[in-house]
């Protein structure tokens, strides 16, 4: 698994996992094969996102305003409950989702203070990066997420406009780690490979099969790489390095197409829409429209050689009111709800 990690250039900056994904527009028709594709556009009336947090990290929550706090419990931001105006509206909306599933009377309160586990030192970083190379008029939308390796702790999540243009984006190439971690635990090696050309076929339907046993391979699909190199030898380091889609098919269909989607699960891959994974020949393409916080999971879980620690940006929610404030005694109590900054079976920091 270490030298999984060499070889898969996983971007870790000291222990955080950043995993940026960029969506194309409907106009671009791409596919499976393309970096990664999205059916629909932020309209250009979306809001603008902030560099800089809406409100200066030394001031204090203002009163009777729900705040967002970062992990050091300086101020983000002011939270309201749709998100509109907020500087940070792909974290907003996170938030704001994982409220309403631990319970939607939360977002009907006022003076509510989350605390979350955002660094707001790399959500700055994130979002000048997503700016220096997207613009918020350009067509393709950018997300970056950053997790914690072995905590799960999300320490940054920023777009380049909107709310990242909806919760699931098509991988692309990014899914190919899961059939290279697939082909590694099957006992290829670094340097084992094999001939691959500019085109790939199935040779058949039964070339790839599902985790139900069934036949899903397309021998009428054609597959081709956007940098043609001929008919080569290509191992699993060099077609890795290369993000060779001839290659990858060809490996996948070696290491088994049900042992890909059964590795992509167990790093934490999850659909956007909570459906199971779609098992089609070019899963390994990035197929799938993936939740971006699970993308950057399951590469966190690789960087904590195989330890999955389910993704957390909560870690306190707070409000001077209590949910049931039946009494003049009871309406002066404040109520704290805690969620665990660490997933069950994920070990604390030495």
């Amino acid at each position: 698994m270490k030298a999984l990690l060499v070889l898969m250039g996983v971007a870790a900056v000291g222990a955080l996992v950043a995993v940026l994904l960029l969506l194309r527009a409907p106009a671009d028709g791409g596919g499976g094969a393309g970096r990664v594709a999205a059916d629909s556009t932020v309209p250009a009336s979306a809001p603008p996102v902030a560099s800089d947090s809406a409100l200066p990290a030394s001031d204090s929550p203002p009163a009777g305003k729900s705040v967002l706090l970062d992990v050091e419990g300086a101020v983000i931001e002011e939270f309201s409950g749709d998100c509109a105006g907020s500087g940070h509206p792909y974290l907003c909306r996170y938030v704001r989702e994982r409220l309403l599933a631990e319970d939607p009377r939360l977002l009907t309160r006022d003076g509510l203070t989350i605390r979350t586990t955002i660094d707001q030192r790399l959500q700055r970083a994130a979002q000048r990066a997503i700016d220096a190379h997207v613009h918020r008029d350009d067509a393709p939308v950018a997300t970056q997420v950053m997790i914690a390796p072995g905590e799960g702790a999300i320490r940054a999540m920023a777009t380049s406009r909107g709310a990242g243009d909806g919760a699931a984006l098509q991988q692309g190439t990014t899914a190919m780690p899961y059939t290279l971690a697939a082909a590694l635990a099957a006992g290829l090696r670094y340097d084992d490979g094999f001939p691959a050309s500019d085109v790939y076929q199935a040779p058949d339907h039964t070339a790839f099969r599902n985790c139900a046993g069934q036949s899903v391979g397309e021998p009428s699909h054609v597959i081709s790489d956007l940098e043609k190199g001929g008919d080569r030898f290509v191992t699993l380091r060099s077609g890795t390095l290369g993000a060779t889609n001839t290659f990858y098919m060809r490996l996948a269909e070696k290491t088994g197409l049900c042992e890909t989607v059964r590795t992509a699960e167990s790093l934490g891959l999850r659909r956007g829409d909570g459906t199971p994974l779609r098992e089609l020949e070019t899963f390994t393409l990035g197929i799938n429209e993936a939740d971006p916080v699970s993308v950057a999971g399951s590469y966190a879980t690789l960087a904590a050689r195989g330890r999955f620690c389910e993704p957390t940006v909560i870690t306190r929610s707070a409000t001077a009111r209590p949910p049931h404030a039946s009494s003049r005694r009871a309406a002066g109590r404040s109520w704290t709800r805690r969620s665990p900054t660490r997933s069950p079976g994920c070990c604390p920091k030495p």
